[in-house]
């Protein structure tokens, strides 16, 4: 049962763990990818702007080069989540057959224990009635018996 309810929890967390990656963490890095994008496209039209300001130009140009490494990062980090996530699909479909197999498992043990409590309870009570014995029957002396009704009968009538 222990160990059912282990392999239980880490289907569950493998399940959390594709959703937090499908639902949150590649849009966030999408929306990033996107922010960054806009960004060096307006570091662009500014160095368009400024190309005879050269302190403007150097920090606009550092700027860019900062936003390509940005860009570079999510991309890179991007493309580890989708592989993560890939690898999680593995391994969930591999936690599923260890559950599969865990409680087929826990179910034969559990029917195992069922029939041996069946068998326990069977024996103790058979055992129970064989060990019972009648007393020995005692023959019927009717002859006493009608003397006893005899006498009982006439203290009847005397009274």
């Amino acid at each position: 049962g222990m160990y059912v309810s282990l392999v239980g929890i880490l289907l569950h967390a493998h399940k959390r763990a594709r959703d937090d990656i499908e639902d949150k963490y590649i849009p966030q890095i999408e929306r990033i990818l996107k922010d960054v994008e806009r960004s060096a496209n307006k570091t662009n039209e500014l160095i368009r702007e400024h190309k005879d300001d050269a302190q403007a130009l150097t920090r606009l140009r550092r700027n860019l080069e900062a936003q390509k490494v940005v860009a570079k990062a999510a991309t890179a980090y991007l493309e580890h989540l989708k592989g993560q996530l890939a690898r999680l699909e593995k391994a969930k479909a591999d936690v599923k057959k260890q559950y599969a197999i865990a409680l087929n498992t826990y179910e034969t043990v559990d029917i195992a224990a069922s029939l041996l409590d069946v068998i326990k309870t069977s024996l103790r009570d058979l055992g129970a009635l064989q060990s019972m014995q009648l007393p020995e029957m005692l023959p019927l002396d009717t002859e006493r018996v009608r003397e006893q009704f005899q006498s009982i009968s006439d203290q009847l009538r005397e009274e």
